[in-house]
This record gives structure tokens, sequence and C-alpha cells, in this order.
């Protein structure tokens, strides 16, 4: 099996989207305009997810979070300093939403 490296964002505000879209595109070694290309995407649309994501649409978004090869996973908020994964929470297990 080769190497796999992977990267974790924790998102807790808007502009934290853009800077882990925008760091995930250079990591991939993708101009915005390829990103565009590949996610079915304007270029300018890629730019606004990247400078200001508020103003894009929830569909532009996962677009674009798909084209990147990433997925967006929602957890609980750590809880007085100990984060647990559903998983390891008591009657709880994890799910993906289709």
């Amino acid at each position: 099996a080769g190497y796999c490296n992977t990267m974790d964002y924790v998102i807790t505000i808007p502009p934290h989207v853009g800077k882990a879209l925008r760091s995930q595109r250079k990591t991939l070694h993708l101009s915005q305009k390829q990103a565009a290309e590949k996610s079915g995407l304007l270029q300018k649309t890629v730019s606004l997810i990247e400078r200001d994501p508020e103003r894009a649409s929830v569909e532009s978004l996962f677009k674009l979070i798909n084209a990147l090869d990433l997925s967006l996973t929602l957890t609980q908020k750590r809880e007085r300093g100990i984060q647990l994964q559903s998983s390891e929470k008591k009657g709880v297990n994890n799910r993906e939403i289709w």
C-alpha cells in the first residue's frame, strides 16, 4: 500500500471554509481555473468561495469540495477538553448521510 497524506481542517467560522479549500486546491497543484473545470463551476465562483464562502451556494460549495477530493464530516465540539468520536459515544453509530 502507498503512503496517503491526509489533512483534516477544523472549520468553526465561514472564512475557514475558503481558506481550507484554497489550501487543498494548492496541495493538489490546481489553479482556480483547473478546480473550476473539475467541479463544473466557473473560475470566478471558485474565487468567490475561497474569498467569501458565505456568498456561495451550498450546491457550489459541495461541487468544489468533491472536486478537491474532500468530504464534509460534522463532529460534536469538544467537551471538557476531550474529543470523542461519535462511534465512541454510547449508543451512537457513525453514519454517512447521502
